[in-house]
C-alpha cells in the first residue's frame, strides 16, 4: 500500500467523527430549545387553565342567577295571571249587573207604558 493511504484514511475518519459530533451537538441544542418551548407552552397553559377555572365559576354563578330570576319571573307571571283573571271576572260581573239593570229598567218602562 502506498504511504498516503493511511494518513488519508485517518483524516477521513476524523472528518466523519467531527460530523457525528456536530450532529450530536445539533441534536442536543435542538432538544434544549424544544424543552424551553415546551416549558413556555406549559406555563401559558397553566395560566389559561386558571383563567378557564375562573370563567367557569363566573358562568356557573350567572346560570344560578338566571335560574333564580326564572323562578321569580314565573311567580310574577302566575300572580299577574291570577290578578288579571280576577279583574276579568269582576268586569264581567259588573257588566252583567249593569246589563240586568238596563233590562229591568226597560221592562219597568214598558210595563208602566201599558197601564
Amino acid at each position: 500500500m502506498p504511504g498516503w493511504v493511511g494518513p488519508t484514511a485517518a483524516i477521513s475518519l476524523v472528518i466523519i467523527a467531527l460530523a457525528f459530533a456536530a450532529i450530536a451537538a445539533g441534536s442536543v441544542m435542538l432538544a434544549r430549545a424544544a424543552k424551553k418551548e415546551i416549558s413556555e407552552v406549559s406555563d401559558k397553559l397553566e395560566g389559561i387553565r386558571g383563567d378557564l377555572h375562573d370563567a367557569m365559576h363566573a358562568v356557573r354563578r350567572v346560570a344560578e342567577t338566571g335560574e333564580d330570576l326564572s323562578v321569580k319571573l314565573k311567580e310574577e307571571i302566575h300572580h299577574y295571571l291570577a290578578t288579571s283573571t280576577a279583574l276579568d271576572v269582576a268586569a264581567k260581573v259588573r257588566t252583567v249587573r249593569q246589563g240586568a239593570g238596563m233590562v229591568g229598567r226597560l221592562r219597568r218602562w214598558l210595563v208602566r207604558g201599558r197601564r
